[in-house]
């Protein structure tokens, strides 16, 4: 079997483990749901009798919703249901049951874990998936443990018929086991419409007619994690809730172990107002395309105002581009050079603080710090010394006994934590690299990504970034070079989606009084490894796959 560098284990041992790890928490069918069949044509059979004899009963049933014809059915065939938005903007809805935008300054905000229930800055999910409120929404999660995000949503062939589309990496979602009758990891191009086409066909039949389901095709792991829900406040007016997090869509991320949210409610612009050019919705609407998100969604939201978005975004596409700076790194690298004018670059530090950290060769690391520190693309290195000094990198990352004192609740919700460096093999000056996580909740761990880049002549960091991007090539991409003419390229793998907060910022978007030490869930000065000594500290693997998660 093809080994991997995820510490040796194969890509298909990891998904066995984990669909075994996440059977307990997916939600069961329905007592109304046929019994699963395993070959695929006997399973798109009674769908496509369920289809065939509900046909008027669904059509009656949306033009009779709350006195509402908000989505339009056209059954083309008998084996698909398409759903074609009417009107995205301006849906019905009564006014017990809207909302108000809470978040329109943007918020940097925590998960509400064990130790967390009375801190300001953590928020649970009803803080976020106003079930009762939402008029429409798209996400995109990486893991989705279906009941505990759907009880959240207004799902359901009899529920209010709002629109949702839930994207996720297709080989991580359970329901392939029983559609496809197939373990496999990988899939061309045929058999992952296939497969996606069943599964959104089998999501419809369990969840009801407004469920679309999408599945990007990508090389690596389709990582992001967002969703951006559309509201309506107390006068009736649109606005949408962007959500950018470090978490996977399960309980527990959300209530398990410490993660990071970013929050900002954006009004509907104004009648008459034009649609001025904005970066951070520029940046929105692309990697909303690559996620496959529909083209009618997106367009819906160009009608919201992103002007007041007080963050800018980091991106990640599979491929290899010729613009650097667009995009993972070289993006990274383009944001940082603004914030750090006027300080010495040979005092500033990056702290790094992740979940998955990758195997970080020191060329890479070298290439990382040159971008981060404002130098020219063009310069990149292409080789380093043996002997070169590394960059002032601090990796905080949990040593194996700071796992193994952790609650057994805290090491379920950090299954998917893993160090891919080859730590043992790697020299002193690598290994001196490595701080210890210490949770400011005893017992707990992380699936976070944070980065800060700290200067000793400022009293916030220079930046703050977190989001999906894990401390690895595969997220923020690997410079490789053309053989003709030696120009850089940015390789990447994943999709991935973070936020990039300016220091001075950052606690603006807390809850009042906070400083910005309060959104750092691990205390700080970290500690190094002990490296020395009859007891030498190593960096913590899950024992769900043995070698940890994704990267």
């Amino acid at each position: 079997m093809a080994k991997t560098e995820r510490g040796g284990h194969s890509l298909e041992d990891q998904l066995a483990e984990r669909r075994r790890m996440h059977a307990k928490r997916q939600i069961v069918q329905s007592p109304q749901t046929p019994p699963v069949k395993k070959a695929r044509k006997e399973s798109t059979k009674w769908e496509k009798e369920y289809l065939q004899a509900t046909r008027n009963q669904q059509i009656d049933a949306l033009a009779s919703s709350s006195g509402q014809k908000r989505f339009a059915f056209d059954f083309a065939d008998d084996d698909d249901v398409k759903i074609k938005p009417e009107a995205y903007m301006k849906p019905n809805l009564k006014p017990a049951d809207r909302t108000t935008m809470r978040y329109q300054n943007g918020a940097l905000r925590l998960t509400r874990t064990s130790g967390r229930a009375s801190n300001r800055n953590a928020v649970g999910w009803k803080d976020i998936f106003e079930k009762d409120s939402i008029v429409g929404m798209f996400s995109n999660f990486f893991f989705i443990e279906n009941d505990a995000l759907f009880r959240h949503l207004p799902l359901g062939h009899g529920s209010r018929k709002a629109e949702i589309i839930i994207g996720r990496d297709i080989r991580y979602d359970d329901q392939i086991v029983t559609a496809a009758s197939s373990s496999k990891t990988s899939f061309n191009q045929k058999e992952h419409q296939d497969l996606s086409r069943d599964l959104a066909k089998r999501y419809r039949f369990m969840h009801g007619p407004n469920y679309e389901a999408i599945y990007p095709k990508a090389t690596g792991p389709v990582h992001s994690k967002m969703a951006a829900i559309k509201y309506l406040d107390s006068t009736g007016d649109p606005f949408l809730r962007l959500l950018i997090t470090s978490c996977n869509a399960m309980e527990i991320d959300f209530a398990g172990g410490s993660n990071h949210h970013f929050i900002q409610d954006f009004p509907a612009l104004k009648p008459g107002k034009r649609r001025a050019k904005n970066e951070f919705g520029l940046n929105l609407f692309s990697h909303l395309e690559e996620l496959g998100c529909p083209a009618e969604f997106v367009d819906s939201l160009k009608t919201y105002d992103f002007s007041t978005a007080s963050v800018s975004l980091i991106l990640s596409h599979p491929g290899t581009h010729k613009d650097i700076s667009a995009l993972g790194l070289g993006r990274l690298g383009q944001l940082s050079s603004e914030v750090i004018q006027g300080f010495k670059t040979k005092k500033l530090q990056l702290e790094s603080c992740t979940a998955s950290v990758g195997q970080l060769p020191e060329l890479w690391l070298h290439q990382a710090w040159h971008l981060l520190t404002g130098r020219p693309i063009s310069s990149i290195p292409q080789q380093c010394d043996s002997d070169d000094d590394l960059p002032p990198i601090r990796i905080i990352y949990p040593t194996q006994t700071t796992g193994d004192r952790s609650t057994p609740e805290a090491r379920e919700a950090a299954s998917e934590m893993g160090c891919h460096a080859n730590f043992k093999t790697r020299s002193k000056e690598f290994q001196r690299l490595f701080h210890d996580y210490k949770d400011k909740v005893n017992g707990l761990l992380t699936h976070q990504k944070q980065y800060l880049l700290l200067h000793p002549s400022s009293q916030t960091p220079l930046f703050l970034v977190f989001g999906s991007h894990n401390f690895s090539k595969n997220a923020f991409g690997d410079i490789t070079f053309t053989k003709q003419g030696g120009e850089p390229r940015l390789k990447l793998n994943n999709f991935e989606l973070s936020v990039f907060v300016k220091g001075e910022d950052i606690e603006g978007m807390l809850a009042p009084g906070s400083s910005w030490e309060d959104f750092v869930t691990y205390r700080r000065p970290a500690q190094p490894y002990q490296l020395h000594g009859p007891v030498k500290d190593r960096p913590f693997s899950s024992g769900a796959w043995g070698a940890g998660g994704f990267h």
